[in-house]
């Protein structure tokens, strides 16, 4: 759309783009420039009449390298290195576009592979080291200006040809002209009333105020403009900002600083200041005239400065003419918009806002409903202002107090039955699942306790025969056999278990000898403790009915432990001669194993009593997981002379704990973890009822177990010490109730979690069904 669209029928304007001449301008006196950045926009009635407020301080120090970050850029064309060569490092995609001296491509970075901007200049430009000279000199001012709002500089490289080239961010987005120009077309096809223009208006000053916070940041650094126009304005894809071409910047010149007499100041006729047109010496000032200008554009959708070419606009600029503050569509502008786009268009320097700070800071008290230097208000002023502008809240506060206030009181009374309902029930949940849990953490340890009084038993049997059993194993059966593969056949006794997948034997038990042992030693280690063969096969027949069994029994206790598996699979001895005693027989044991290298029999040494490891893979994790728990064994003379232990099946434990205590739909998992935070077995473990290949095993590997859920459940979980108890968590819109246990015999925690509101519903509905019963 061509800009004169924006314009009434009655006057029309040229392109702006055909405004650009070089002008000599003698710089005026700078003022000293003010700041005033002191508040923050309110937005309800009553906040406009309350007292400004200071800005905290730096109370806390800091590493101050404001040396480096407020140094005053280097402006000059020189380079005190040569350039790199583009092709070194850039891949040239397209070329995008073509101006009178410089052309503009789009590349990719070899290196980084992220896509940039080249800005290169042509190489049939006249003056060429004039202008070679300002584009270097844009190169760096633009580089040393490091703000979100000011284009960033990735590098200057030239080539083979004495080329120049900057590098630089690539923004996929418009410019502020094409933003405005779009806008205006919208509203002459489809009607200003369609569009909600508060909020359009708000939207673009929130858009000019990143502009003013990028100035205010170059006027900091001393550097000014001199080339604001909305063609140098680019609003990117996601509505981000940036001010573009920084060709004419130049240092501000300090109070009574003359230029020098070749200084000279370009740019855009319909964006100069009065100053400059004048001759007169520019500072800061001039850029705040141009801002005035753009916020008049985008405020009113048209041209501040209008003129049939570059001599009638700048003959309108040095006369003061500028158009009156009237929105495109007739649309009404607030005063203290319209006083604030005055004031920074003022035709005196001094007149205008000092700083850019200023001016921004009198837009935001302007979005935010207060008042601004530019129209001071007084009290009943304000009051008026504040209610016409929410005069839809206040009317509606009104109402609401009227019709209101007699439904306070019921609603109160009935807010207070209803929490304390709530809260008994709640109550009820809470205690609802804390005792189920407890209920649960006592058959764990009950289960580990039976496990260890077992295992205790073992080792005193073991201690006993290895001090005193001085009978002979000659001419018996023996009651520990080799491997298969040291048999070589399968003999009467051996059965293949479809659940371990392989030959089993609870007739009798394994023994193997680890390498490099002493024969005789170990022989005489097996005759001696052969006896213990009766133990460990009640230890694990046992272990389904609770060592409550009968001789009669033996048979069918045999073939459910082929089809089905028993809690505990293996009980075994690992003496420190090297031969290990295991019950049952297995056909996939190798004659090789060394049990003093295994991590139950380490993690037993020097520690009393029973030692419960990780879960770990085994020769039986076809069938899953298991957890091993060992005992150190002593002669009656107080030599050790080894270690026992057993396994634990983790489906199995599992098992045990799904269907007891806490069962429902708001149960979301059942765990034990250890004090390290570590999940031992879970109900929702990637483990549970997983099994493995036999032959790709890694014998007594330890699986690195998760942590359990989140590092502050777990701290508070744990930190508590050895106790029972109940968290509710907010996690995103739900709330998880944690129950807790601490399991005594195994030094471990039995945790619940469960949905909250589930479980609120479901001791609701078990309340109202005990009810019915009663009844």
């Amino acid at each position: 759309m061509d800009e004169n669209e924006k314009m009434s029928p009655s006057e029309k304007s040229p392109n702006p783009g055909e405004f650009n001449r070089t002008i000599v301008i003698q710089p005026p006196e700078r003022k000293k420039r003010t700041s005033r950045n002191e508040t923050t926009p309110f937005h309800k009635i009553m906040k406009p009449f309350r007292r400004r407020k200071e800005e905290p301080g730096d109370i806390i120090g800091h590493v101050d390298l404001s040396h480096y970050t407020d140094a005053e850029p280097d402006t000059s064309a020189q380079l005190t290195r040569p350039l790199s060569q583009l092709d070194s490092r850039y891949s040239i995609l397209e070329e995008r576009a073509r101006g009178g001296t410089a052309t503009v491509s789009i590349a990719r970075d070899k290196n980084l592979r992220r896509i940039v901007a080249i800005k290169s200049m042509k190489k049939d430009s006249e003056k060429k080291t004039e202008l070679i000279d300002a584009f270097v000199s844009e190169a760096k001012v633009t580089a040393q200006l490091d703000h979100p709002s000011i284009i960033p500089i990735y590098g200057l490289t030239g080539d083979d040809e004495n080329g120049v080239h900057l590098i630089m961010k690539l923004v996929n987005g418009k410019t502020l002209r094409d933003y405005l120009r779009n806008l205006v077309l919208n509203y002459r096809i489809r009607g200003i009333k369609v569009f909600d223009e508060d909020a359009m208006l708000r939207r673009r000053l929130e858009l000019f105020l990143r502009v003013c916070d990028a100035i205010a940041y170059a006027h900091h650094r001393n550097i000014m403009h001199r080339d604001l126009k909305p063609e140098n304005i680019m609003i990117g894809e996601y509505m981000e900002v940036f001010v573009m071409d920084w060709g004419l910047a130049r240092i501000i010149p300090k109070e009574g600083e003359e230029p020098s007499e070749d200084e000279k100041m370009s740019g855009t006729p319909r964006y100069f200041s009065p100053e400059a047109l004048r001759g007169e010496r520019c500072d800061a000032r001039a850029d705040i005239f141009t801002l005035g200008l753009i916020l008049q554009e985008i405020t009113t959708l048209q041209f501040a400065v209008k003129g049939k070419d570059e001599k009638d606009c700048m003959e309108h600029i040095v006369g003061g003419e500028l158009e009156p503050v009237t929105h495109l569509f007739g649309y009404k502008i607030d005063k203290p918009l319209k006083a604030i786009i005055r004031k920074a268009t003022a035709y005196r320097p001094e007149e205008r806002y000092q700083s850019v700070n200023e001016l921004s800071e009198d837009i935001r008290r302007y979005m935010g409903g207060l008042s601004t230097s530019a129209l001071p208000e007084d009290i009943f002023t304000r009051t008026m202002r504040s209610l016409h502008r929410h005069r839809r809240g206040f009317l509606t506060f009104v109402t609401a107090l009227l019709f209101g206030s007699a439904a306070i009181t019921a609603y109160a009374i009935f807010r207070q039955l209803e929490t304390t309902r709530e809260m008994t029930l709640q109550r009820q949940s809470l205690n609802y699942i804390y005792n189920r849990t407890a209920v649960v953490a006592r058959h764990l340890d009950i289960t580990a306790l039976h496990i260890q009084e077992q295992l205790s038993a073992l080792s005193r049997i073991a201690a006993y025969l290895i001090t005193y059993n001085t009978e002979s194993d000659e001419g018996k059966p023996p009651v520990f056999r080799p491997p298969m593969d040291q048999i070589g056949k399968t003999e009467p006794g051996m059965f293949y278990s479809p659940y371990y997948k392989r030959m089993v034997s609870l007739d009798y038990g394994i023994r193997t000898v680890a390498p490099n042992s002493d024969p005789e030693q170990c022989k005489r280690f097996t005759a001696k403790v052969s006896p213990v063969i009766t133990k460990m096969k009640n230890i694990v027949l046992g272990s389904k009915t609770g060592y409550r069994f009968n001789l009669e029994d033996y048979e069918k206790l045999k073939t459910d432990y082929l089809y089905n598996g028993f809690p505990i699979r293996s009980v075994f001895i690992g003496s420190k001669c090297g031969v290990k005693l295991l019950y049952p027989w297995r056909g996939n044991y190798s004659r090789n194993i060394d049990p003093r290298q295994r991590d139950w029999y380490r993690n037993a040494l020097g520690k009393t009593g029973s030692v419960w490891g990780k879960p770990y893979m085994d020769l039986d994790s076809v069938s899953g997981l298991s957890i091993p728990c060992s005992i150190q064994i002593f002669d009656l003379n107080g030599r050790f002379c080894g270690v026992a232990g057993l396994d634990v099946s983790v489906n199995q434990l599992t098992n045990s704990i799904l269907d007891k205590g806490n069962v429902g739909d708001y149960v979301l998992e059942k765990a034990v973890i250890n004090n390290d935070g570590h999940v031992i077995f879970s109900t929702k473990s990637e483990y549970y009822n997983k099994t493995f290949d036999p032959e790709k095993f890694h014998q007594d590997a330890e699986f690195k177990t998760p942590l359990y859920r989140t590092d502050e459940i777990r701290n508070r979980i744990l930190k508590r010490g050895r106790d029972y108890g109940t968290i509710v968590v907010n996690e995103g819109e739900e709330s998880i109730v944690y129950c807790y246990a601490y399991l005594e015999i195994f030094d471990m925690f039995y945790v619940v979690a469960a949905d909250y509101r589930k479980l609120v519903e479901h001791v609701k509905n078990v309340r109202a069904e005990e009810a019915r019963r009663n009844l």
